[in-house]
């Protein structure tokens, strides 16, 4: 949400004001960064301070930790790794508001309902009818791949999330 709402209004400001296009991105993508830094520090922190009054887990905790007691390094780890996942998902908000800023009506319209039924319609009819299940499984590998690949290994997930915010960046 805050990438797509963080774009159009300074966009114009900053482009009446003469400030390039670029110099705008990489102001914006170090503002996301300490942003995503800040929001990391305090989840996991209040993750670590609610556990102490409740059994709480975050998505982290969930995915590598699996019952294992709450230290300093797991907190430290966890917040290096919600970092990049921040970041993914603050870039890919902000990437998709770009993309309908350069859309028509039209489009607009045909992408947000298009999308969806692709998604939640064709793709699952035609996964059954013509490929037998396998796409639905090389979708579950890669999600496999990106979370951590079964090795249980929040650096290869955080990487794959960093690479993956590094690509929508370049976009």
């Amino acid at each position: 949400v805050c990438g797509c709402v963080s774009f159009k209004e300074y966009f114009h400001f900053l482009l009446q004001n003469g400030v390039s296009r670029p110099t705008q991105f990489l102001g914006f993508l170090g503002a996301v960064t300490l942003v995503c830094a800040f929001c990391a520090v305090v989840d996991q922190s209040l993750l670590a301070l609610l556990g102490l009054v409740e059994p709480t887990e975050s998505l982290y905790g969930m995915l590598f930790l699996q019952g294992q007691a709450r230290s300093l390094a797991t907190v430290l780890a966890g917040i290096l790794w919600c970092i990049p996942v921040y970041m993914l998902a603050f870039l890919g908000g902000y990437f998709i508001t770009t993309l309908y800023y350069r859309m028509n009506k039209l489009l607009k319209t045909v992408v947000s309902i298009g999308v969806p039924a692709l998604c939640i319609l064709v793709l699952p009819m035609a996964d059954t009818a013509l490929f037998g299940g396998r796409l639905g499984g090389a979708l579950a590998w890669m999600k496999r791949f990106i979370l951590g690949g079964g090795s249980e290994s929040p650096l290869q997930s955080g990487l794959c999330f960093l690479l993956l915010a590094c690509v929508i960046a370049n976009t």
